[in-house]
């Protein structure tokens, strides 16, 4: 394992924790990087959680290790025992999780963030083409990609039972949305989504039926199961 904790002895409570978790992406990593050190925030504290890359990762940290406030590079069980690495660690009153891949374009962080708040987020797809998203109701799926949410630190952690979903248990169980504020700064994040299979599709949905009935009743799970079951039909008749 090797790692650096520039705030070992310091007290002092940032407002934000942005983490970044990165596995054998150097280039995407960069990027991340190089768009988080640039924003204008000074009460945030920078964390790189890497699974024990080779592909010069390392090389990648080091070059910008200036910038990061904690940084690991070790063996891990996936993405989100790594995104609980960072929750271990982060001392923000608000955590961001930027993965590797993902990047902020413009003005978006800043001093005196609202926490918990949600950012605009656009999804960047295959073709190269991005859609703003909008946010959409909690209580039928995370109402946008993680990308987008500053949570409140709250000392909870992922649960890694959820392949596909865990960033949605993660949301719910942080929830009340009501108190998150809507921010709109001169700029968004970008969310490098490279697609599921529609393998996943079904087992995504099965996940989140789950959190549904667990955190806000059974109804609400029925009624997220009858949309989805449409969405999937509908989705057969056009594909035929």
């Amino acid at each position: 394992m090797t790692m650096f904790d520039k705030y070992s002895n310091i007290n002092a409570q940032p407002r934000l924790s942005i983490i970044t978790i990165s596995y054998n992406c150097a280039e995407d990593l960069e990027k991340t990087i190089r768009s988080v050190v640039a924003q204008p925030i000074s009460d945030a504290e920078y964390i790189v959680i890497d699974g024990g890359s080779t592909d010069g990762s390392f090389e990648v940290i080091q070059k910008y290790a200036n910038k990061i406030d904690y940084w690991v590079s070790e063996k891990d069980k996936g993405i989100y025992d790594a995104m609980n690495k960072g929750c271990e660690v982060a001392r923000g009153e608000g955590l961001l999780f930027l993965n590797a891949g993902d990047y902020l374009v413009g003005t978006v962080l800043k001093n005196a963030l609202p926490v918990p708040a949600f950012l605009p987020v656009k999804v960047k797809y295959k073709n190269g083409k991005e859609r703003k998203q909008k946010l959409k109701n909690y209580k039928s799926g995370i109402p946008c990609s993680h990308q987008g949410i500053i949570f409140q630190n709250k000392g909870l952690f992922y649960n890694d039972a959820y392949k596909i979903s865990a960033d949605y248990d993660f949301f719910a169980r942080h929830a009340d949305f009501k108190s998150y504020k809507i921010i709109e700064p001169p700029g968004y994040v970008i969310y490098d989504n490279s697609g599921l299979s529609s393998e996943k599709y079904v087992q995504r949905d099965l996940e989140n039926f789950n959190i549904i009935s667990q955190n806000f009743g059974k109804l609400h799970g029925v009624k997220f199961a009858i949309r989805a079951i449409i969405k999937s039909l509908v989705k057969k008749i056009f594909r035929q």
